[in-house]
């Protein structure tokens, strides 16, 4: 469903470019997957984290992530 929304609106909004975004997500154990110690700006300090990456299609008026 949310491929199908974010084609929708690429279709409607033609892009003008193409935004993409990293978080890190703080975790206090190691039991969820992909969680290893790294440099987090969130915290300011090394930490478990894991990253999520997001691509969104963005004009002047309007952004989606795809």
């Amino acid at each position: 469903m949310r491929r199908w929304l974010a084609t929708a609106a690429i279709d409607l909004v033609t892009p003008q470019a193409w935004v993409v975004d990293g978080a890190e997500l703080a975790k206090d154990g190691k039991a969820s997957a992909c969680v290893t110690r790294q440099y987090s700006g969130t915290l300011g300090k090394v930490a478990n984290c894991q990253i999520a990456v997001s691509v969104h299609a963005a004009t002047d008026a309007a952004s989606t992530v795809r």
